[in-house]
């Protein structure tokens, strides 16, 4: 195995290169031959390799020709650079938000996964990545403010996407009751606050059959406790 080893080194060793030529993914400068490596038995031809990134290294010929070192190290470093310094948002309430936005779509067991994915409501492809959600969305104006649909049977996606406070949001779902009064339409809740009237009380009033003039304008009547 040794005198394999030899054998093919000394083959190595006798390939000449001019300057330019291309060893995989490394372009040949030239030899350095000033600079020997010596370990044990064998010295290694050492060589001035270019990058694709246009930097200059020296490394062993051999290396080079096994693939071994396809580049000065900058894959390397860039790589871990990109894992370390990720997007830096983890712990954000944007981040926050594209998790439940996925959960919501994505995963049977949330518990509100029946009126979203489980109806067919989809997370674009480009939101898959939080990078490209967060390019689009930008931060939230503040933490009062969630993520909304505006058709709310539409799928999550830059054009159907907005930052809203919880009082918008409530207004926008499929649930929320209209009412028009004085020819104007109003959503249940503000017309019931218009009139100081519990939400509640005003929608069973009209469950009941009562009318919106009456419904709006009855008093409410209370019982003594003893």
């Amino acid at each position: 195995m040794i005198y394999i080893c030899i054998l093919i080194l000394k083959y190595i060793n006798m390939i000449q290169y001019k300057k330019g030529d291309k060893i995989g993914k490394l372009t040949f400068i030239n030899e350095d031959f000033h600079q020997k490596e010596i370990t044990g038995f064998q010295s290694y031809r050492m060589v001035v390799m270019e990058c694709f990134c246009k930097r200059r290294f020296i490394t062993r010929l051999s290396a080079v020709r096994y693939g071994k070192v396809n580049s000065c190290g900058c894959t390397r470093k860039n790589g871990l650079l990109k894992r370390i310094t990720r997007h830096n948002m983890s712990n954000s309430s944007e981040y926050s938000s594209w998790e439940s936005m996925k959960s919501r779509c994505l995963n049977s067991n949330n518990m509100f996964y029946c009126n979203y994915g489980g109806r067919g409501i989809k997370v674009c492809e480009r939101w898959m990545d939080f990078k490209n959600f967060y390019e689009d969305m930008k931060n939230k104006p503040n933490s009062n403010y969630s993520l909304d649909r505006i058709n709310v049977d539409g799928n999550y996606e830059p054009d159907n996407c907005r930052w809203v406070t919880k009082d918008i949001q409530d207004r926008n779902k499929r649930n929320s009751v209209y009412l028009f009064y004085n020819n104007k339409k109003y959503i249940l809740s503000d017309l019931a606050k218009k009139f100081n009237l519990n939400q509640q009380t005003l929608k069973s009033r009209l469950n009941k059959g009562m009318s919106l003039e009456k419904a709006l304008t009855k008093p409410y009547k209370y019982t003594k406790k003893l």
